[in-house]
C-alpha cells in the first residue's frame, strides 16, 4: 500500500505531467486556432480596413498572414493561451480533488461546491479568453485599400503596419478603460 504522502506527490507530478503536455498541444495547435480566429472575424476585418478581401480557405488565410505579417504572427497570442491552459489544468485539478468525490457520495454541500468551483473556474478564465481572442484578432492595417479621405480613414491609413494591443496587459488596460470591468466579461452570459 502506497503511503498518503507518496500518493499526493504522484498526483502533483501526474498534474503537472498534464500542464505540460496541454501546453506542448496548444502551442503545436496555435497556428490553426489563429487562422480560425481570423477566418471567423473576417467580415469585422474587412470593415475595419485591416483585411482588404475576404480569405478564399485555410491555405489562403495562412499563406496571407504569413506573407503579410510573417510566420511568428501565427502564435500570436499564443501565451493568453498557455495561461489559459495552466490555469484551466490547476482548477481542474483542485476541483477534482476538492470536491468530486463529496458529489460522488450525493453530499449536498460537496454539489453546492463543485458548482461554486465552475462558476469561479469561468469568471478566471474569461479574461483570459477574451484577451487570447482581442490579440488573435488584432493584424496590422491591409496595404493597398483605396479610401475617400474622411477624417477616420486618414487615421487609419497613418497606422498601416501598426497593432492595437501590444500585450495582454494593454487588452484588459484599454478594454477597462472604454468599456469598464465589465468590458471584460462581455458576452459571458
Amino acid at each position: 500500500m502506497v503511503p498518503d504522502s507518496w500518493q499526493a506527490v504522484s498526483d502533483k507530478y501526474i498534474t503537472a505531467l498534464h500542464g505540460l503536455v496541454a501546453v506542448a498541444v496548444s502551442t503545436a495547435v496555435a497556428p490553426i486556432e489563429r487562422v480560425h480566429l481570423l477566418i471567423q472575424n473576417q467580415n469585422e476585418l474587412i470593415k475595419l480596413g485591416h483585411l482588404s478581401t475576404p480569405y478564399k480557405g485555410m491555405r489562403d488565410c495562412f499563406c496571407r498572414t504569413i506573407k503579410q505579417e510573417g510566420i511568428t504572427s501565427l502564435w500570436r497570442g499564443n501565451s493568453v493561451n498557455i495561461l489559459k491552459v495552466f490555469t484551466s489544468q490547476a482548477l481542474v485539478f483542485a476541483i477534482y480533488k476538492n470536491s468530486w468525490y463529496r458529489v460522488a457520495k450525493n453530499d449536498d454541500y460537496g454539489n453546492f461546491k463543485f458548482h461554486a468551483a465552475v462558476v469561479s473556474a469561468t469568471l478566471i478564465q474569461y479574461p483570459l479568453d477574451y484577451a487570447h481572442t482581442r490579440l488573435a484578432n488584432d493584424v496590422k492595417a491591409a496595404r493597398g485599400l483605396q479610401f475617400s479621405l474622411d477624417s477616420a480613414q486618414k487615421n487609419l491609413i497613418k497606422d498601416f503596419g501598426t497593432r492595437k494591443y501590444t500585450s495582454m496587459f494593454d487588452v484588459y488596460k484599454q478594454t477597462i478603460k472604454t468599456e469598464g470591468m465589465l468590458g471584460l466579461y462581455r458576452g459571458y452570459n
